[in-house]
């Protein structure tokens, strides 16, 4: 304890020392510090890596939800066709039934419809929701009321809380 008397009194005529790494202060009748210019320092970004996208690791796939019969699919032997291409492909035929179903053209709709079908494969595609609900819009249209709502309530029954649905029941409402 008294050491640490002693060491808080180290300082010139009684006074605290300093503490560490806090310069001293001058004292009377000394003469002031020199200190050495500080050395000429650059204002520089900091250099940060850079990582091309092509040299990262793959990313870690989740594990696949689909059906295992659905897993099970023969190697054809072609290669897949690209993700993107896929959906621009679908997408073209949905806008395609999309207008065909607006201009009034039912028939022309429902032939598209079943080329997106055929397209998708029982795999199913993006949109096939929203193909269904236009193929049970273009059998109402074309007067094929009952086969309208036998998909309406097809439809209804697989997915009740789609976005699609009330649309459906509209539908379904208008072929009574």
């Amino acid at each position: 304890m008294l050491l640490a008397l002693v060491a808080g009194l180290g300082g010139r005529g009684g006074e605290p020392a300093p503490r560490s790494g806090a310069p001293a202060p001058p004292s009377e009748g000394a003469s002031p510090a020199v200190t050495a210019p500080a050395a000429h320092v650059e204002d520089r970004e900091p250099q940060v890596a850079s990582v091309r996208v092509e040299d990262l690791p793959p990313a870690a796939t989740a594990p696949s939800r689909e059906a295992p019969a659905a897993k099970a699919r023969p190697d054809t032997g072609a290669s897949a066709k690209p993700a993107a291409d896929s959906f621009r492909e679908e997408l073209a035929l949905v806008e395609r039934a999309r207008g065909e179903l607006s201009r009034g053209d039912a028939s022309a709709c429902l032939r598209t419809i079943d080329a997106y079908g055929a397209y998708v494969g029982p795999r199913g595609g993006v949109f096939t929701q929203e193909v269904e609900v236009m193929r049970v819009e273009a059998l109402a249209r074309s007067g094929d009321r009952e086969e309208a709502r036998a998909h309406g309530r097809r439809f209804l029954a697989d997915h009740p809380a789609s976005p699609y649905a009330e649309r459906v029941r509209s539908v379904l409402h208008e072929t009574e």
